[in-house]
């Protein structure tokens, strides 16, 4: 048997999608699609708890997805600690974000708050880009992609959301910070690997740097700027390709 759609609920693609913009968050339905989304994930996650096996016992202690209860009100003060408390998600189902996380790059991610049965939605979030650019599509990730999203409405919006990102830019500010002149620090060996390295590796080819230097133009041209004011670099451009 094939495995329930949990976002069936939400309608197929044939549905009219005119109110998601390229770029934007509508604020006004805000609370409207939070608090619908919120009745639809736990409509779906209860009707959805799988049945003990045949034969087998279920006891007090066997978890459901139907366990988990979240009003609009929880829902919004979970949010709030999110790296993005202004664009949350529709839907936070039973998880949290840790922030201290020591095994893999970037030091955070979420955590289930509770077991999970399978087939439980967890999370469900309004896209910020509606569509792909033409010229990305069939390649590996390049600049093309950068240079679709500087050209969309709400560019200095998502530019400003990517900033939280792995590798985030305060991170790749300080790592750059802290490179001696010769290129040697204290830096985390990880860090030095997922941002330095990497940076090195793609500015190695001098059609790249031509490249990132005409997206960083093309980016102050259009106003879109980090969210400290500061004009985008060559470097911006590098961290948001990775």
């Amino acid at each position: 048997m094939a495995p329930s759609d949990p976002f069936a609920c939400f309608g197929d693609e044939s549905d009219d999608d005119s109110d998601v913009a390229d770029g934007r968050n509508k604020a006004d339905d805000d609370s409207d699609g939070r608090e619908r989304a919120c009745q639809l994930m736990e409509t779906f996650n209860t009707k959805h708890d799988k049945p003990a096996a045949a034969g087998a016992s279920q006891t007090a202690e066997t978890p459901t997805a139907s366990q988990f209860q979240s009003s609009y009100a929880d829902q919004q003060k979970r949010a709030a600690d999110l790296p993005w408390p202004h664009h949350p998600p529709l839907y936070l189902g039973p998880m949290y974000l840790d922030t201290s996380l020591t095994a893999e790059g970037g030091g955070r991610g979420y955590v289930a708050a509770q077991d999970l049965p399978p087939g439980t939605c967890v999370l469900v979030e309004e896209p910020f880009v509606n569509g792909w650019s033409e010229q990305q599509l069939g390649k590996s990730l390049g600049l093309e992609s950068i240079h679709h999203l500087l050209e969309l409405e709400g560019a200095k919006t998502i530019v400003g959301c990517m900033e939280e990102l792995h590798p985030r830019k305060q991170k790749v500010d300080d790592v750059f910070a802290s490179l001696g002149s010769d290129g040697v620090s204290s830096i985390n060996p990880l860090d030095r690997i997922q941002i330095v390295d990497m940076m090195a590796s793609m500015e190695e080819n001098t059609s790249y740097c031509q490249d990132a230097q005409s997206l960083a133009t093309l980016a102050n041209d259009r106003g879109v700027t980090n969210t400290d004011g500061s004009p985008l670099t060559t470097r911006d451009i590098s961290r948001l390709l990775l």
